[in-house]
């Protein structure tokens, strides 16, 4: 079910969950024998909040900072760095407005037309999240100050564009083993819950399909105990149905998951909003007029 929000979840007094769902100003109610959340933890906060809150408020207060990323273009001879590695990383002590950049057309074939060159700047995060607040054209400017003074850049960018996520990457803290440790015992005492997302054990594509194909996997057996249950208290025809359903939706996300390896294994960019692909055929520089990124 597409373009509609999960508001809540709760446990029903026989056994399953009711997901209460709107879409627009409507609002309906779905029962469920077992759930996924993959969601980010503040988002799985919100709609866990009726079913435990004390582990809702663990999910809240991991800290998930903006992040802006800038994608610029160039001509190759107006960079003087031969740009002949993966990016580079800036250290906190030398105070830079960078987080970091990709050398987006070294690392991926076909991300610049040829005689150009694509680099990828990251701004915000935990260390100035305030300046992944910055309007559009503002960021583009200090991505091209940083080239500048790291990279040599001699010509301003041909083609810019910017990308803000209001909620960035997850930030474990030192606290985190114990919030892991409190989703553990909710899916214990609520079987045939299931919570799986980018904070569990790591924000690499590598970390998230080993812990998503965990969760199905934990999902199949999960199932698979239950037909017994299903087989006593639904009619037959009811309990095949939804039986082969679920099976093929768990068959699917394995697939997808082992396929996502292959992908990433294979040097493929999968994350929306960060592959950008530049074409000689391409527009102009040109600045879109998007709405500053304000935190929610």
């Amino acid at each position: 079910m597409l373009n509609q929000r999960v508001d809540s979840v709760r446990r029903t007094a026989g056994g399953g969950f009711v997901l209460t769902v709107r879409e627009r100003r409507a609002t309906r109610t779905l029962k469920a024998d077992s759930v996924v959340i993959a969601l980010p933890a503040y988002a799985a906060a919100r709609i866990l909040d009726r079913l435990d809150l004390r582990v809702a408020e663990t999910l809240a207060q991991i800290s998930h900072p903006p992040l802006a990323v800038v994608f610029l273009g160039y001509r190759a001879q107006a960079i003087a760095h031969p740009l002949d590695g993966a990016g580079v990383l800036t250290p906190a002590l030398e105070g830079r407005d960078a987080l970091g950049m990709l050398f987006s057309s070294t690392l991926f074939a076909g991300r610049a037309p040829p005689g150009h060159v694509a680099l990828t700047a990251f701004v915000g995060g935990t260390r100035q999240p305030q300046l992944a607040l910055l309007r559009p054209g503002e960021l583009q400017d200090l991505a091209h100050d940083e080239v500048r003074r790291l990279l040599g850049a001699r010509a301003a960018p041909l083609l810019a564009r910017t990308r803000c996520w209001r909620h960035g990457l997850p930030q474990p803290g030192l606290e985190h083993v114990e919030r892991i440790a409190a989703v553990a015992a909710l899916e214990s005492e609520q079987p045939g819950l299931f919570l799986t997302g980018n904070y569990f054990s790591g924000v690499s594509t590598t970390a998230c399909i080993r812990q998503a194909s965990d969760v199905a996997r934990r999902v199949q057996h999960c199932l698979a105990s239950s037909r017994r249950r299903w087989s006593l208290d639904e009619p037959a025809s009811t309990a095949s149905m939804y039986r082969s359903e679920a099976e093929i939706l768990v068959a699917a996300a394995l697939q997808y998951a082992r396929e996502s390896r292959r992908a990433a294994m294979a040097g493929i960019r999968t994350a929306r909003g960060t592959r950008q692909v530049w074409t000689a055929e391409g527009p102009a520089a040109r600045r879109p007029e998007f709405p500053p990124c304000r935190p929610n």
